[in-house]
């Protein structure tokens, strides 16, 4: 009977060594599983500052994009107003040419006028 518990104090220990042995595994497997998760964890922290620095220069580059809109919607106004402006002087310039060709046709002929008296004239003295 002493054999028998003996026998079966052994077949316990193995069975329970076993157990054991299945545990560490167990916890050795769980061990790498998380730092398998720790490093995950921190890839995830790494690509939230990635992220975190690519929306402040996106916010940047678009507050920096208003900022050159409106510019040059500034420079645009600038450029209608020294359009107008210049069609304006234009304006005045042709109608300015216009004056000068039509007191020179005027001239010309009042010219004219005054070489045919000054002949009629002078051929009364010759």
């Amino acid at each position: 009977m002493l054999s028998c518990y003996i026998k079966k104090d052994s077949t316990c220990k193995k069975v329970s060594d076993l157990k054991i042995l299945k545990f560490k595994k167990e916890i050795e497997k769980l061990k790498n599983e998380n730092l398998l998760l720790q490093s995950e964890i921190g890839d995830i922290s790494q690509e939230k500052k990635k992220n975190d620095l690519l929306a402040s220069e996106y916010s940047r580059n678009k507050d920096e994009l208003e900022k050159y809109k409106v510019i040059a919607a500034d420079q645009e106004r600038e450029l209608k107003k020294i359009k107008t402006q210049m069609k304006e002087e234009n304006k005045k310039l042709i109608e300015e040419k216009l004056k000068l060709s039509s007191l020179m046709q005027v001239t010309k002929g009042n010219m004219i006028n005054m070489v045919n008296i000054l002949n009629e004239n002078l051929s009364k003295f010759n």
